[in-house]
């Protein structure tokens, strides 16, 4: 029986050489989500990257920095009347009590929270320890540095 790691070889054999940063990717997102998909990938695991990269350019529409039409989102594709896009499913407050919990904290620390949450239990379901050790990582990392700004601005880093 083949390894698991050995169904993927001629995916990583494929894959084009890099061109220079700031260069335009040989393929989209989706384009590579569709190859993932075709070949039965670890889709599951590479959706969370995916998500994360999206809830980026969602923030950077949000804040003007980029139009919607200018973004590349792979896994949040919906967009609302006001032409913001919209969070997908997984990353809404559960219930009216969980939002009305989180209506003390900044929006953009409660789609995070759950974004960590939901990328915690992906990696639970799909058992990727790679997934796991990652979300672990950079959570703390993300806690680390939450803490230290709000040293250096004498705030309670508790609150972050």
């Amino acid at each position: 029986m083949r390894s698991r790691r050995a169904r993927y070889d001629y995916l990583l054999s494929a894959l084009l050489g890099q061109d220079p940063l700031g260069s335009v990717p040989p393929m989209t997102k989706q384009m590579l989500r569709d190859r993932l998909v075709e070949a039965r990938g670890p889709i599951e695991s590479v959706d969370i990257f995916l998500l994360m990269d999206d809830l980026m350019q969602r923030e950077a529409v949000l804040a003007g920095q980029l139009q919607p039409d200018q973004t590349d989102m792979a896994v949040t594709t919906d967009f609302t009347a006001d032409n913001e896009p919209a969070l997908p499913e997984v990353l809404m407050p559960a219930d009216d009590q969980e939002a009305q919990t989180e209506n003390n904290r900044l929006a953009v620390d409660q789609v995070w929270e759950r974004f960590f949450r939901y990328a915690e239990h992906t990696a639970q379901a799909t058992q990727s320890r790679f997934l796991k050790k990652w979300v672990g990582f950079e959570v703390g990392l993300r806690n680390a540095l939450a803490s230290a700004r709000a040293h250096v601005l004498g705030l309670d880093p508790d609150t972050y």
